[in-house]
């Protein structure tokens, strides 16, 4: 019992450990606590995720539309890759969801391939093969 308490308590302080590293002034930093939330399902990070939808870097604008389509299921029109007034419109649409109630967190069962069968986000952006014995995402038989 002791053990699951203490499992419960790291991911909680990993989670808010990430959560502060979203706003780092690294660009990296940001990239990598998004898809980090991600991973462990923080739907409490929400809010912050779709803030940082705004940041100046690109990069950290994609992996942080991946981590709230993971998260939420949904992407309300936004591309990263937008001119400005377009993912302005964007985030408006993400924060008139939030107010709204209408974003939902999907469970961490609900349609998505174990964690042990598929690369991190950042692993399948960069073209990373998947490790020995893992399921191949890409449909191209690499591995």
């Amino acid at each position: 019992m002791c053990g699951v308490a203490v499992l419960l308590l790291c991911a909680c302080d990993g989670a808010a450990r990430q959560r502060r590293q979203l706003l780092s002034q690294y660009p990296l930093d940001r990239a990598r606590a998004a898809v980090q939330l991600a991973e462990l399902g923080d739907h409490s990070a929400i809010h912050a995720l779709v803030n940082l939808l705004e940041d100046d870097d690109r990069a950290v604008r994609m992996y942080t539309i991946v981590a709230l389509k993971r998260l939420c299921g949904e992407d309300h029109g936004y591309h990263y890759y937008d001119p400005q007034p377009q993912r302005a419109a964007a985030v408006a649409r993400w924060r008139d969801a939030l107010r709204r109630g209408a974003v939902t967190a999907r469970r961490a069962d609900a349609g998505t391939t174990p964690p042990a069968t598929r690369p991190s986000p950042i692993q399948a952006a960069a073209g990373v093969p998947a490790a020995e014995g893992e399921t191949d995402v890409r449909g191209d038989g690499r591995r």
